[in-house]
Formats: C-alpha cells, structure tokens, sequence
C-alpha cells in the first residue's frame, strides 16, 4: 500500500509542474484541445487504477479538464 502511494504522489507532482508550466487562462482552444487528446486516455487508466470503474473515471478527468477551461 505504501509503495502505491509513494507512485501517486510522485505522479501528482509531476502532473502539477506539467501543469503549472500552462497558462490555462490564456490557453488558446487548439492548445487545450492538443493537451486534452495527448493526456485523456492515460488520465482516465491512471484514475481507473482507484476507481475501478470506467465510467466514473472518465467523468472525474472530464471535470478536471472542464475546471481547467
């Protein structure tokens, strides 16, 4: 269990400087449409590892990717 948390948190981290590199408020619609193809489907398998459901999922990363925009 420890091990899975320590791969999350250095996970999370590397995905908050990815993300504080990006001016998401001055992101144009083809940039952000670019981020979303390249990272939508590893986003949904990593939440999928906790959640267990496909479907839930798809709809967390989708609400993170919505507040981002």
């Amino acid at each position: 269990m420890s091990i899975l948390l320590s791969l999350w948190k250095q996970r999370k981290n590397l995905l908050e400087v990815e993300a504080s590199n990006i001016d998401f408020k001055n992101i144009s619609k083809s940039d952000f449409e670019q981020i979303f193809n390249e990272h939508y489907s590893n986003l949904c398998a990593y939440a999928n590892n906790f959640l267990k459901d496909l479907e839930a999922s798809e709809e967390v990363v989708q609400e993170v990717f919505f507040k981002m925009w």
